[in-house]
């Protein structure tokens, strides 16, 4: 690894790996084999204070319907529409049925993952073509899909000599195929039973479809290249797959699971520190994030030209918001 998300990994590596093994603990015992994870970001919201991405592990061992129908009981809407949050629901995202992973970073310019240059992006969209290239010699049975990956990182280059070319949303794009990477890697390293399949399922978001949905192809090629890292061979590598959401249907069929990523990214991004008056974030904070072992809080920050990341630990109950924590 190396680039941003070594610096990720080295700071995962400390506590937050510890706490990911308590977790997955008693479901290798049971010998979980298959599973999920979901995802829903909040970005340069300007209603809110800072930039949250949560990434939510659980195993499928149950039905998936009678999961979705707990949770619409529990959180029937989304974050930004509730008025409270219900007590059931935030006992259930500290139960140890699932893992989170959240990051927190500041809005603006100073973007932790991708602040290349856009000679540097294209020499590394040069690499990835390098990459496919090869994959057609070593896997040719698969040369027509490597083909089609390779067409749109041609694309990609040209829109990225335009003038109207988003950086940033690349750059959101660069983050989550990383983040979402390396923790099929985790999870497919951490299980003592080979898992038969990891999924990942994203809240609708123009960062899953911009640039002809370039994310998925970045995840699926990052995860082969970390397991080749990690010296895993294919047989040990994991299959890995991806649901890709229309944005015209008005719901998706996993729009109750995203709820658990969406609830504990609105609280990190949302949370007014200034005003005295207790909402909905204080109580996702006091009732789910604050000494939650199964929640990782990890702060993006940029300071002159070093990247760093810090985990973040709430200690204790919060009476009122300009308490120091």
């Amino acid at each position: 690894m190396q680039g941003e998300l070594k610096v990720f990994h080295d700071t995962f590596q400390k506590s937050s790996i510890s706490d990911f093994r308590k977790f997955i603990k008693p479901f290798n015992k049971m010998g979980v084999t298959k599973w999920m994870i979901y995802s829903d970001y909040c970005l340069d919201d300007e209603n809110k204070l800072y930039n949250a991405a949560t990434f939510t592990i659980l195993p499928y061992i149950d039905d998936i319907d009678v999961l979705k129908k707990l949770i619409k009981e529990w959180a029937p809407k989304d974050l930004k529409r509730t008025s409270n949050v219900d007590e059931r629901f935030c006992a259930f995202l500290k139960s140890g049925y699932l893992f989170n992973i959240s990051i927190v970073f500041e809005k603006g310019k100073n973007h932790f993952f991708g602040r290349s240059s856009k000679e540097q992006n294209i020499l590394a969209l040069d690499k990835i073509i390098e990459q496919f290239n090869l994959w057609i010699e070593t896997t040719p049975s698969n040369e027509t899909y490597f083909n089609t990956v390779i067409r749109k990182i041609k694309k990609l280059k040209q829109e990225m000599e335009r003038k109207t070319f988003s950086l940033k949303l690349f750059q959101n794009i660069t983050m989550v195929q990383a983040i979402v990477s390396y923790l099929m890697l985790t999870i497919s390293k951490e299980s003592t039973i080979k898992p038969e399949i990891i999924g990942w399922f994203s809240d609708r978001d123009n960062l899953i479809t911009a640039f002809d949905g370039i994310l998925y192809d970045l995840i699926y090629m990052n995860y082969h290249n970390m397991c080749e890292m990690e010296k895993m061979s294919d047989k040990e590598s994991v299959k890995i797959a991806v649901a890709e959401p229309d944005l015209k249907v008005k719901s998706l069929w996993y729009d109750e699971m995203i709820r658990m990523s969406d609830y504990l990214s609105g609280a990190l991004a949302g949370r007014n520190f200034i005003n005295p008056q207790k909402d909905k974030y204080d109580e996702l904070f006091e009732r789910a994030i604050v000494e939650n072992p199964y929640l990782a809080i990890l702060s993006f920050n940029v300071i002159g030209e070093k990247n760093n990341i810090g985990r973040l630990n709430f200690k204790k109950v919060l009476s009122r918001k300009n308490e120091e924590i």
